[in-house]
This record gives structure tokens, sequence and C-alpha cells, in this order.
């Protein structure tokens, strides 16, 4: 090989070893345990919507949290019922084990209002925003002394 075309053979090598390195990304799943579900925040005028896909989970398998401007979604996902632990898996698609997400609010809202429902593998949490009332314009009575 001559001195010029040297550089060249080590760009190929490497090219060929990061492909390597990335068919071995695309082949591998994440573990048990460590999925996220599709989560969309939409704001309306006076609420926020908060939609998380958690498709097979019952309300028993989530808990949803607010603490100031953090609302947090845990659930689990387990096996179905019945399923062999020892199956063997050509392909699997579908995550299981448990999950967290973290939405952090733009603005204030009211936790005593906010309700969550779960309707065909949507969880869909309603937060009413706080009414911001210190810049609304009380007018204040004057009374006059006699004198």
């Amino acid at each position: 090989m001559s001195l010029d075309r040297l550089p060249y053979a080590r760009l190929a090598r490497l090219q060929q070893e990061v492909n390597h390195l990335v068919d071995l990304l695309l082949e591998q799943r994440p573990p048990e345990g460590d999925w996220l579900p599709a989560v969309d925040l939409i704001e309306r005028p006076d609420r926020y919507e908060v939609q998380v896909e958690v498709p097979g989970l019952t309300s028993s398998q989530l808990t949803v949290d607010l603490c100031d401007l953090l609302l947090t979604i845990r659930g689990t996902k387990g096996r179905p019922a019945g399923e062999p632990v020892a199956r063997r898996y050509h392909q699997m698609e579908r995550f299981m084990g448990s999950f967290d997400v973290e939405v952090e609010l733009p603005k204030p809202v009211d936790p005593r209002q906010a309700v969550a429902r779960l309707d065909q593998g949507v969880l869909t949490v309603v937060l009413p925003l706080l009414v911001d009332k210190r810049h609304r314009v009380f007018r204040i009575p004057i009374t006059e002394e006699p004198g």
C-alpha cells in the first residue's frame, strides 16, 4: 500500500468500527424497568393537560404526584398473568417494568382542582391554572370624616 493511501485505509477501518458499534446499539433493548411512555403537555386558556400513553396499565399501577411546579407520574407494568418468566423471545417490543416521568409546569396550578383519568391506555391529568390575583384592581371605598 502506498503512503498516500494510508489515511484512507485508517478512515475506512474507523468507519467499519463505528458501523459495528451502531449495529450493536440498535440490537440492544433497554433493560426491564427502563422505559418512558410518550408524554404531551398541552396548555389551554384555563388549564394544563398532560397526556401519557400507558397501554395495558390500570389506575392501581399508576401514581400521580404534584409538588409545586413538578408533576411526577410513576407506573409499573409487569408480565401478563400466566405468562412464563423463562420464555425465550426472538423479538420483544413491549416494555415492562417501572417508569418515572417528571413534567415541569410553566405556571402554578391549583392542586385541589386537579383530576386524572385513565381511558383506553391514555392517562390524562387536568391541572387548572391558579388565578393570579396580584394584578386585580380592587376599588377601595373612601369614607369622609365629618368636620
